[in-house]
C-alpha cells in the first residue's frame, strides 16, 4: 500500500524562501551598481510572486540602467546597383526586426528615425551626418552605447543563357500488335534535348560595431550570401520518350520548365539571411 503525503505547505515555504532569497540578492546587486544582475534577481522574485513588494518598480529601474542602446545605422550601398532598392536601409531594419525577435532583456535598438528625433530634441543635424568620427561625441550626448555601420560593397546577379544539351538514342520497344494480339519488339529512336536554366544573385557587405565609451571597433566583419533558383528539363524533338535513359530523368526538377526567381527576390532574400546573423551576433554580444 501507498501511502500519499502532502507536500503542498512544504512547496509553499520554499517558494516564499526563494523569493525572498532572489530579492535579497536584487538589494545586494543593486547596492553594488550591477544592473543587470539585479534585475535578474527582482524579475526571478516575481516569478515566483508577482506583486512581491516593490520588485518590480526596481526591477524596471535596474533594467533601465543596465540597458545598452544600440544605433544601427542604414549600411551604404557601394554596389552601385540601384537596381535593387534601398539595400542599405533594408538590412538595418532586418538587424533591428530580427534582434527584437529575439527579445532581449538589456538591449534596446535605435532606428535612423529615432535617432533623428534624439538630435532634433538636442538642436543638432539629421543622422546623415553621423559617421565613425562623430559616432563617440553623438552617442555621449544621446546616451547611446555603440554604433553599427555597414557597406553593401557588391550586389552580383547572374543569368547565364540556358544550357541546351542535345541527345541521340537508338534502340528498340515493345508495342503490342493487334493483330498478332502480342508485344513485339520494333526498333525507334529519340531526339531530345536536356534544358538547365539557372539564376543566381551574390550579396558582399562588411559591418562594424564601435563602442562610444572607447570609440575602439568592438567586432567587424565581412560576410557573403549566395542565392540561386534554377530548373531542369527535357523537350522530345522527336521519336519516343521510352528511349531517354533513366539517369536524365532524374535531373528534371519539380515543374520542370518555370520562371525563376526574380533577382530582387534573392538579393533580399540574401540580404535578409545576412541581417539575421548580424543580429544574432550582436544580441549575443550585449546581451
Amino acid at each position: 500500500m501507498f501511502t500519499i503525503v502532502d507536500i503542498s505547505d512544504r512547496l509553499r515555504e520554499l517558494k516564499i524562501a526563494a523569493t525572498a532569497d532572489h530579492y535579497e540578492n536584487g538589494l545586494f546587486f543593486q547596492e553594488q551598481a550591477d544592473w543587470r544582475n539585479a534585475a535578474i534577481s527582482y524579475r526571478k522574485a516575481t516569478n515566483y510572486r508577482k506583486n512581491y513588494k516593490d520588485a518590480t518598480s526596481r526591477y524596471n529601474l535596474c533594467r533601465e540602467k543596465g540597458m545598452i542602446k544600440i544605433a544601427v545605422m542604414p549600411f551604404v550601398n557601394k554596389s552601385g546597383k540601384e537596381e535593387f532598392g534601398a539595400m542599405g536601409d533594408f538590412i538595418a531594419s532586418e538587424i533591428i526586426s530580427s534582434a527584437l525577435d529575439a527579445d532581449p532583456e538589456f538591449i534596446r535598438f535605435i532606428s535612423r528615425g529615432y535617432l533623428d528625433q534624439l538630435l532634433s530634441e538636442q538642436g543638432l543635424q539629421k543622422s546623415d551626418v553621423i559617421d565613425k568620427n562623430s559616432a563617440v561625441r553623438i552617442g555621449k550626448l544621446l546616451g547611446v552605447h555603440a554604433f553599427g555601420f555597414g557597406k553593401v560593397f557588391s550586389i552580383i546577379p547572374d543569368s547565364p543563357r540556358d544550357l541546351r544539351s542535345n541527345y541521340k538514342k537508338v534502340g528498340t520497344i515493345k508495342v503490342y500488335a493487334k493483330n498478332l494480339k502480342q508485344s513485339v519488339t520494333v526498333p525507334a529512336y529519340c531526339n531530345y534535348s536536356i534544358i538547365e536554366r539557372m539564376r543566381s544573385v551574390r550579396v558582399q557587405a562588411s559591418y562594424q560595431v564601435i563602442s562610444v565609451e572607447t570609440g575602439e571597433i568592438v567586432s567587424s566583419e565581412s560576410l557573403s550570401e549566395d542565392r540561386k533558383d534554377e530548373c531542369t528539363w527535357i523537350v522530345i524533338n522527336k521519336g519516343t520518350e521510352k528511349l531517354i535513359p533513366r539517369n536524365h530523368k532524374r535531373m528534371v526538377t519539380p515543374g520542370g520548365q518555370r520562371r525563376l526567381a526574380g533577382a530582387e527576390m534573392m538579393a533580399s532574400d540574401a540580404a535578409t539571411s545576412m541581417a539575421n546573423k548580424l543580429a544574432h551576433k550582436l544580441v549575443q554580444k550585449y546581451e
